[in-house]
């Protein structure tokens, strides 16, 4: 930008929020926080490669943002409230994301390496 080159990083978002989007960067190494206002009907389940926002009770989210470094169950996989599904890293500590309720896995909308946000669903439990 006006002949200057920066090293801007999105490190995580919160997209909870459908008119104010908290994005945290790193701009030059130095951590930031940018809210932007959503001007249009911007829908997040209308893009191809966006995972939806939770709006059910089985579907699997995570509380702070992170990369999924295992997948431990796969499409099809009966579950029960509380087994372990995925595990994420954030801040150099790995974290269990447990079923929250029992039933079957039907889509999986995380890999393993990809970066995740809080309520952006990571995987679906059909209830038993």
């Amino acid at each position: 930008m006006h002949g200057e080159t920066y090293d801007v990083q999105i490190t995580s978002a919160n997209l909870s929020d459908r008119h104010n989007r908290r994005f945290f960067i790193t701009l030059d190494g130095v951590p930031q926080e940018v809210d932007l206002e959503v001007l249009s009907g911007f829908s997040r389940t209308a893009q191809p490669g966006l995972r939806p926002l939770a709006n059910k009770p089985g579907d699997v989210v995570t509380t702070m943002p992170g990369n999924i470094v295992a997948i431990l169950v796969k499409q099809g996989d009966r579950v029960q409230a509380g087994d372990g599904l995925l595990v994420t890293e954030a801040m150099k500590m790995e974290t269990e994301i447990k079923a929250p309720i029992s039933g079957t896995v039907t889509l999986i909308h995380a890999r393993k390496g990809e970066r995740v946000n809080p309520n952006e669903v990571l995987m679906e439990i059909e209830p038993a």
